[in-house]
């Protein structure tokens, strides 16, 4: 999917990029400066709502790529974003777990941030009426010792393109489609940090709640490894 970027000024595409399997993020240039542009589902203030998180992430040790507003001043216009392209390179995906300490800080200065508007956390997110009664126990199983936790800003879809490295300076998180109030646990399984079981239970769980809208089969085919966790047998 070609991107329309009319709203933004006078943008040339150039090619897509790695980050997007299905081809929906572009690198495009404008005379000398170059730009990424990423599908947005977001409306104004929810694109509006990330100019609090750049202050937290700098204090916590990492970044974020600066974004361009559209020629009305938003941050989305026709439903696309545009944020400075920065020379890095994507994080091997073994070394992800190497951000986990400022991830750490930065959820712990986020904590008092509001939500996102038109974002819920996976908490409160009602469990499907169609999915099975030993998956909906599962999970509401795994996730009861987390009800009482406190929540934090997110990055929410955490992966190696998403973390870009620079010699010298501080890796740059991108790709906030996701972010919210949620539990932390969801960005720490993201890196591959070490979990308790039970934060483990709690991440497989939240899992399974995103997973079975959208490909049914792939989560019951997983439901085993969560009824393992909880140290139950699967019917």
């Amino acid at each position: 999917m070609k991107p329309d970027l009319s709203g933004f000024g006078d943008w040339t595409l150039l090619r897509p990029l790695r980050d997007g399997s299905d081809g929906t993020v572009w690198l495009v240039q404008q005379g000398a400066a170059c730009a990424v542009a990423r599908p947005c589902p977001h409306d104004a203030p929810a694109m509006a709502w990330l100019a609090d998180l750049a202050p937290q992430l700098t204090r916590a040790g990492l970044a974020m790529a600066p974004m361009i507003p559209a020629q009305s001043g938003a941050l989305v216009a026709g439903g696309w974003s545009l944020e400075t392209y920065l020379d890095a390179r994507p994080c091997p995906a073994n070394l992800l777990h190497e951000i986990d300490i400022p991830l750490g800080r930065f959820h712990s200065f986020a904590e008092a941030l509001p939500q996102r508007p038109g974002m819920t956390a996976a908490l409160d997110q009602p469990t499907p009426a169609d999915m099975p009664d030993t998956m909906a126990g599962a999970i509401a199983r795994a996730l009861a010792p987390f009800r009482a936790r406190r929540l934090t800003v997110i990055h929410g879809d955490l992966r190696g393109t998403r973390v870009l490295l620079r010699a010298g300076a501080a890796p740059v998180l991108t790709g906030w489609a996701q972010a919210r109030r949620d539990l932390a646990l969801i960005d720490r399984a993201a890196l591959g940090t070490s979990l308790s079981d039970a934060e483990t239970a709690a991440a497989l769980a939240l899992n399974l709640l995103h997973l079975w809208p959208r490909n049914p089969l792939r989560a019951q085919a997983q439901l085993p490894a969560l009824l393992t966790r909880l140290k139950e047998t699967p019917a």
